[in-house]
């Protein structure tokens, strides 16, 4: 995990307001004000692509080497999307990467289509 979490933060230093934080037991939130929904994907996909660069061993994963499920989700600018329903957006997205097949980006801001593309 302190890999992983070393990894993230690296590729967010040029976000300086950007925020990372571990949620829950594996799972780490990266919050990126005034970030639009391509942004987010497009930092998202950099996420996952450099954790499997990483090539950590996990004899669990059925890739055998740990990756990242990621879900987006992004307020619109008048913020009509609260802070529980923007949360609970991510979490879907999040769910929907997992049960693609894992080690893959979804986002709850983009068409069937467009999320159904592999990170």
């Amino acid at each position: 995990m302190k890999r992983v979490a070393n990894c993230v933060a690296e590729i967010m230093t040029p976000y300086p307001r950007s925020v990372v934080a571990r949620y829950g037991g594996e799972e780490i939130a990266v919050i990126l004000p005034q970030c639009d929904s391509a942004a987010a994907l497009s930092v998202a996909r950099l996420l996952c692509a450099q954790v499997r660069i990483l090539e950590i061993e996990h004899d669990g994963s059925e890739k055998g080497r740990v990756t990242v499920s990621i879900g987006t989700a992004t307020m619109n600018a008048v913020g009509v999307l609260g802070k529980k329903q923007l949360l609970g957006s991510a979490d879907e997205a999040l769910y929907f990467a997992k049960a693609a097949g894992r080690d893959c980006v979804r986002s709850c801001n983009q068409s069937d289509d467009a999320a159904a593309a592999r990170a």
